[in-house]
């Protein structure tokens, strides 16, 4: 996720709708045995083993398992656009897979065709065992795993990765199918949506309140309206239609006093963009359903 990591760690980003088991996996989400991490962006698939669980760490863009049974172990895992042989000479020299674990290799062993396992060292924890197995598919795109555990503990986890890797599924990436669940009628409805002054500015500039099929605007800059605010500036009120599934939408807004405005709404990267520019959205606290 992959920079995809399953965030199966890198495989796998809150619901907007049910569709099926097989959903794109959802940061927010905790994953459990049995449960299918879906990432059709990456065409990687799989399928959590027995006594595991995890979520998707959005930050690092990587997919964090952990076993009931061991607290102090972990499994990452990590989507990549690359070649089986880059993987391998990357892996025969000290390299960070993550932020803050940085490997060092002790044995490389090629599996089949199309993987390769290895073991490496943790250069600030002597006493744990990295295990690392890494599967190519067809699409360009490969799934890399790590354990990391205790030495003491390391045998049975070492299986339990194997089985872990066996469980991976490739298929032809789909753009369609990664923006496929997003329903833009429930995504937006009753929302708070508005954008900022600038880069970690905390001040609202935009502000659109989304309630029951109705709506109010209080708008300083012509990023909702295009380019020109003109009439819209200030404070509104009207009522709303929104349309659309998947990558793209569209949001009309009915005004009491002015003409009718149709918005473009757009995912992009799991941030939302109307006409082009970023939007935030939280729960409208002022909405009673």
């Amino acid at each position: 996720m992959l920079k995809f990591l399953i965030p199966l760690a890198v495989l796998l980003t809150n619901s907007f709708h049910p569709l099926s088991a097989q959903q794109r996996v959802k940061r927010g989400k905790h994953y459990k045995a049995g449960d299918t991490v879906n990432a059709p962006l990456y065409g990687i698939k799989a399928i959590i083993p027995e006594g595991l669980s995890g979520d998707l760490v959005q930050e690092a863009q990587i997919f964090v398992l952990r076993p009931q049974e061991h607290a102090d172990a972990s499994f990452y895992i990590r989507a990549t656009k690359e070649r089986l042989g880059s993987i391998k000479e990357r892996w025969t020299r000290e390299f960070e897979f993550a932020p803050g674990i940085v490997l060092q290799p002790k044995m490389i062993a090629l599996g089949t065709g199309s993987s390769i396992s290895a073991e490496f060292t943790l250069s600030n924890r002597t006493e744990q065992r990295v295990y690392a197995k890494a599967t190519c598919g067809p699409y360009g795109y490969c799934a890399s795993a790590i354990l990391i555990v205790h030495q003491k503990f390391y045998a049975p986890l070492q299986k339990k990765l194997d089985e872990l890797a066996a469980n991976i599924r490739f298929q032809e990436p789909s753009l369609e199918e990664y923006y496929g669940d997003i329903l833009w009628k429930s995504y937006l409805g009753n929302k708070y949506i508005f954008t900022r002054a600038g880069y970690g500015e905390t001040k609202k500039e935009n502000n659109l309140w989304l309630c029951n099929g109705k709506f109010k605007t209080k708008l300083k800059r012509g990023l909702l309206i295009k380019d020109e605010v003109g009439d819209y500036r200030g404070t509104h009120k009207g009522t709303y239609s929104i349309a659309g599934q998947g990558k793209e939408g569209l949001l009309t807004l009915t005004f009491e006093k002015l003409p009718e405005v149709d918005l473009k709404l757009e995912m992009d990267n799991d941030e939302v963009f109307i006409n082009g520019q970023r939007y935030f959205l939280i729960y409208n606290e002022r909405c009673k359903e």
